[in-house]
């Protein structure tokens, strides 16, 4: 019997998880298990209707839109400015120009739009990163309606 050797290329050096946030806890889409830092009694939220929530990262490696999906959505009032901080890391994201309560802010990966229209020169030009465990977040500048996190957890 020969042995050999087989060389396997990646473009990441995770793990990653094969459902989002979007469906956590959907059992029977079978894309969780018991494994995977999901505990069945602890409720996963990641959509708030409020300025100041926590967003858990169950993965083992930082999110880094540079590098894996994140898309972060956030509608309601604000007037001027919006500031998003990420109290956990230190990152901030700020928004200068106004958001009515029927538009939708998006940060995909490191796109930054209202309505599909790019923002960028409206903004601090920085991201937001998630630390694994819980990541402490404040929206300020006005009243948020929705704030709607999406990603998949990384694991080392």
């Amino acid at each position: 019997m020969e042995t050999f050797n087989i060389q396997f290329i990646t473009e990441t050096p995770y793990a990653e998880s094969l459902a989002s946030t979007s469906s956590i806890k959907s059992w029977d889409a079978n894309v969780w298990s018991w494994d995977a830092s999901i505990e069945w009694d602890t409720e996963y939220l990641y959509t708030f209707n409020t300025n100041s929530f926590v967003i858990r990262n169950l993965g083992t490696a930082t999110i880094d839109p540079r590098e894996s999906n994140l898309r972060i959505q956030i509608s309601g009032n604000f007037e001027g400015s919006l500031i998003m901080n990420n109290i956990t890391t230190g990152d901030s994201f700020i928004y200068n120009g106004n958001l009515s309560e029927n538009q939708v802010l998006e940060l995909n990966r490191i796109k930054m739009t209202i309505g599909g229209v790019s923002i960028l020169s409206k903004t601090n030009k920085k991201l937001i990163t998630l630390k694994p465990g819980e990541n402490q977040f404040v929206i300020s500048g006005g009243q948020v309606s929705q704030v709607n996190f999406d990603f998949n957890f990384l694991y080392k």
